[in-house]
């Protein structure tokens, strides 16, 4: 009697913790619903190319097309864009706490841990889903069923289950291109500890590791085809190529590719970030003795923010670095028969830092390290939350559930960009303001310098209309305006472009015909003009 009631126990939990999760997806959807961000840009654009073309505008070798696939049905049904994106969004949430939840069963956690590890997920995945448009979340839910199949007894014992788990890296490098150098980094990790373990045949180990190569190769290679034609070269992804171009010596001026000078996009497209590239060429760290330094100052300065993104996701991810030094591979394991399974979870986390050394890594992108939560949860679960004895595993104290909750919760919890108002942000604005001039029947390209809380909203506004976004000026002078040809212009209102503008003839300030009153204009953050010249082209 009592295993079918644990059985019902499990399925009720369960079932509370979907149902929760989609309730809450549901009102942080509404409350986020005009949120944007320059990569969720570019992955709705891809998507509308995919539904309604033009095909050959969707390929881009800077971008996974997972992401971008499960978006193109719902836009194809008519489904407008932002929409779309939340509802995938909310998908990919409900996919990442369930393959945590596969990750915490491989690991064999106790029941107890393993429903306060699903809580936990629901609050950060749906935290996440609402911070950007980008497959993380995608990427990890794929990455951690991954690795459930690898640290399996069935891994070393059956091909197809190998195989199958390679499948999955394959799917998660279709959604997000770092995915590729960290399934390598898991395999080899895995192959280490599986023959440092002594329990499994080694040339088993060797034929499963290939075969999980063998599968990541079978559905990566394909979309690696299409990219490599695309652009004439054997191409995996430019994703890192850009970003590590980003870093190289000052030998020429190196920016973000977003800050370049003013760009007209390809035609057809709304953004150039829909299919970037470096304005500088990429470098080499074995060149010479004086790229190598750079290169190693790069990996140590990326060393300590990997450390502190990491720390964003489990704020006691410092004190399991030492205490796992310690005792991870002692023979008296905290948990058994799962301690050594425990120590296994390192090699995800190790492998997803060691994949953001080399390049561009920037505090404000916590969505890379998404992937790392199961794994430092089992770590919480193998070093405080279990008993002191070895073998016994004593039902953990509340001071010591409380710890590791808020370690998980607050890092997510605090950081301000979740919880912003809507109203502040710049997909708000860039929302209102093209309702705005859509019902005013005004169009055309955009350049702006309008950077508000949330991101780039001269790129939201042109997305919005789409319509060419020629980029944000650099120096923001009326004359670079208008030398972009653009026909309007985005600035933030209290901004020195604003005033430049308006007293420059060549320009016509549209508070007026946007805004019943000037008190309603004052109080709105973006300011937008017309060329005079377009304006005149208009009304003839």
């Amino acid at each position: 009697m009592n295993a079918p009631a644990g059985k019902g126990r499990r399925l009720t939990g369960t079932i509370a913790v979907g149902l929760a999760q989609i309730v809450l997806l549901a009102l942080a959807g509404w409350v986020r619903r005009h949120a944007l961000n320059p990569d969720g840009v570019a992955y709705l654009r891809i998507a509308g190319y995919y539904a309604h073309g033009p095909l050959a505008l969707a390929v881009s070798g800077y971008w996974g097309p997972l992401l971008s696939w499960l978006m193109t049905p719902l836009l194809a049904a008519g489904l407008p864009p932002l929409p779309a994106a939340r509802v995938v969004m909310a998908l990919t949430a409900v996919f990442f706490l369930r393959s945590c939840l596969a990750v915490f069963r491989a690991f064999e956690l106790p029941e107890t841990f393993q429903r306060l590890g699903a809580w936990l997920a629901v609050a950060v995945s749906v935290c996440w889903s609402v911070e950007n448009i980008t497959p993380d979340l995608l990427a990890a839910g794929f990455a951690g069923y991954a690795v459930c199949l690898m640290v399996r007894p069935k891994w070393p014992e059956q091909p197809s289950t190998a195989l199958l788990a390679g499948i999955l890296w394959g799917l998660a490098f279709l959604a997000k291109a770092a995915a590729l150098p960290m399934a390598i980094l898991v395999i080899a990790g895995t192959l280490a500890a599986r023959w440092r373990d002594g329990n499994s045949d080694g040339k088993k180990i060797g034929r499963s590791a290939l075969a999980t190569l063998l599968g990541l190769l079978i559905v990566a290679g394909p979309w690696v085809g299409v990219i490599s034609g695309k652009y004439h070269e054997f191409t995996i992804s430019r994703s890192a190529k850009v970003n590590h171009a980003m870093m190289g010596p000052a030998d020429v001026a190196r920016f973000y590719p977003l800050d370049r000078d003013l760009q007209p996009p390809e035609a057809g497209r709304v953004t150039f970030w829909e299919d970037p590239d470096a304005p500088y060429p990429d470098w080499s760290p074995l060149a010479s003795p004086a790229n190598a330094l750079h290169q190693l100052r790069i990996i140590l300065r990326n060393v300590a923010r990997v450390l502190l993104m990491l720390t964003c996701v489990c704020a006691l991810f410092p004190w399991l670095i030492v205490k796992s030094a310690a005792n991870c591979f002692r023979a008296e394991s905290p948990l058994k028969p799962a301690g050594q399974k425990i120590c296994w979870a390192w090699i995800p986390v190790v492998a997803l830092g060691v994949v953001y050394l080399p390049g561009n890594l920037l505090i404000s992108e916590q969505r890379y390290f998404y992937a790392a939560f199961p794994f430092l949860f089992i770590l919480c679960a193998g070093y405080i939350l279990t008993g002191k004895q070895p073998g016994s595993v004593n039902p953990p104290g509340r001071c010591r559930i409380c710890l590791v909750t808020l370690a998980c919760l607050l890092p997510t919890l605090t950081r301000p960009a979740v919880w912003r108002p809507p109203s502040s942000t710049a997909g708000e604005c860039a929302w209102a303001l093209a309702q705005k001039l859509s019902a005013l029947g005004i169009s055309g390209p955009v350049v702006s310098r309008a950077q508000l809380p949330g991101g780039r909203a001269g790129m939201y506004v042109a997305f919005h209309l789409g319509e060419p976004w020629y980029g944000d000026a650099r120096a923001g002078t009326a004359s670079e305006f208008e030398q972009s040809h653009a026909r309007l212009i985005i600035v933030n209102r209290a901004s020195p472009a604003s005033v430049g503008l308006s007293r420059d003839t060549n320009f016509v300030d549209l508070d007026t015909r946007l805004f019943a009153s000037r008190d309603e204009a004052a109080r709105f953050p973006l300011k937008v003009y017309q060329l005079a010249a377009a304006m005149a082209t208009d009304r003839r």
